[in-house]
């Protein structure tokens, strides 16, 4: 029986929209790297969440929601749902899985997952992650994941491992698949009427969001540093996924020949550059002298942004509409 099982991944690191993103597309770039593009697809919307700060104020908090389920589908198969009460058990189970060479996406909590991460030991946070191996003589889980620089490999001790997957309350304890096949993945190509049809769906859903203000929060909140990192990772989300629809419109331009987006280049550019100035602003604010008042700045800057990029979606739509 082996004792040592690794199956190398290549990992996704050109932008960050979440794990799960992240976790699929290092799949895919790793059956074939011209699936790479398939991460540029503008599969995303907007959404608010409303939530307490410790002054008891309530405050909007805006994410980009990606939506990667056809991505599941193109990437994996035969999902098996696993529950353990025995958690001794479940490192045999993990362990036969990979002998088997399946893909074994465990559910972790990342108060205990990788100490690299800026959750670990601060944040409770529940997601799925990828043990890609094992080594008996050291003891040890492969595992893919991304740390606060990049997605990669680390190596972490089974017993850490099972601590992570024993405090998760995700439903499932791991979800377990087969990986497809190149042969059984068809080529990708972008589709105009879909294409089309997210950009609507992408602007309708920002057409509110440039009449709020998103994290304002009371003078003492920021000074005790509360959501600090998950504030400026939101809105690092919103920032790299500028960098997607940028990505998405020059491959368009230069790939596709699609001449006529040519207009939209600059204004991607613009857009992805504020966001970024606009990220780190806000990991500023919080030490500044009145972080309300700056916060109120970088507030209106974002509505900003968000009007910026409904006129560049709205003018997607007409000129790729154009093209026959």
């Amino acid at each position: 029986m082996d004792k040592y099982i690794k199956r190398e991944i290549k990992p996704f690191n050109e932008f960050w929209i979440n794990c799960e993103s992240t976790m699929l597309h290092s799949l895919l770039i790793t059956l074939d790297e011209k699936y790479r593009v398939m991460a540029y697809t503008n599969n995303y919307v907007y959404e608010v969440l409303h939530f307490p700060t410790p002054s008891r104020k309530w405050i909007n908090e805006v994410r980009v929601k990606p939506e990667i389920m056809d991505i599941f589908h193109v990437v994996l198969k035969n999902r098996r749902e696993v529950r353990w009460n025995d958690y001794d058990k479940a490192v045999c189970e993990i362990k036969d899985f990979l002998r088997q060479g399946k893909i074994v996406m465990a559910g972790v909590d990342l108060f205990y997952w990788i100490p690299m991460n800026m959750c670990y030991h601060k944040h409770h946070a529940d997601h799925y992650a990828i043990i890609n191996g094992f080594d008996e003589d050291k003891d040890i889980f492969f595992v893919m994941d991304t740390d606060n620089v990049k997605y990669q490999e680390f190596e972490m001790p089974v017993e850490n491992v099972m601590e992570a997957i024993a405090h998760c309350d995700l439903h499932y304890d791991a979800l377990v698949y087969d990986l497809c096949t190149k042969e059984e993945i068809e080529p990708y190509m972008f589709d105009k009427k879909e294409l089309i049809w997210r950009a609507k769906r992408i602007y309708k859903s920002l057409r509110p969001l440039s009449r709020k203000y998103f994290w304002l929060m009371e003078e003492d909140d920021y000074r005790k540093g509360f959501y600090r990192d998950m504030c400026v990772m939101y809105i690092l989300q919103i920032n790299c996924r500028m960098k997607a629809n940028r990505l998405l419109i020059e491959y368009l331009i230069e790939k596709e020949m699609i001449v006529e987006l040519a207009p939209l280049q600059e204004d991607c550019h613009r857009i992805e550059r504020r966001w970024t100035a606009i990220k780190n602003k806000v990991s500023k604010a919080y030490f500044a002298e009145s972080s309300v008042t700056e916060m109120v700045n970088l507030g209106e800057q974002m509505m900003t942004q968000f009007e910026e990029e409904r006129k560049m979606w709205k003018a997607f739509v007409k000129l790729y509409d154009k093209r026959r």
